[in-house]
């Protein structure tokens, strides 16, 4: 294994550009309904968004997508900024409000 360390970011995060081969625990999946209809998001903050949505916490988050507390939540302050929302609770409400009032058509 020489080349591992050169696959790892300089956190110990997943590595760019590999797909994470290891299996999720989690029953969350990505995009879900309330993330799919808010714009402007990146496909990793649908991610996350669908697990604040879910009610886990960043442990879980972390552990469950491979990556450090401190990613998920620059992941979720990122998610603030862009929705506007001050806190989680908010975030998760307004993808809900938004996934109520989109089409049916899904």
């Amino acid at each position: 294994m020489p080349d591992a360390p050169s696959q790892r970011g300089l956190t110990g995060d997943r590595s760019v550009g590999h797909p994470s081969s290891a299996p999720r625990a989690s029953a969350v999946e990505a995009p879900s309904a309330e993330t799919a209809t808010l714009p402007g998001l990146t496909p990793r903050e649908r991610e996350i968004l669908a697990h604040i949505v879910a009610g886990r916490t960043y442990g879980e988050i972390a552990r469950d997508l491979v990556v450090s507390e401190k990613t998920v939540s620059a992941h979720i302050s990122h998610l603030l900024h862009k929705t506007g929302t001050t806190n989680r609770i908010e975030l998760a409400q307004l993808a809900r409000r938004v996934a109520s009032a989109a089409p049916a058509d899904r």
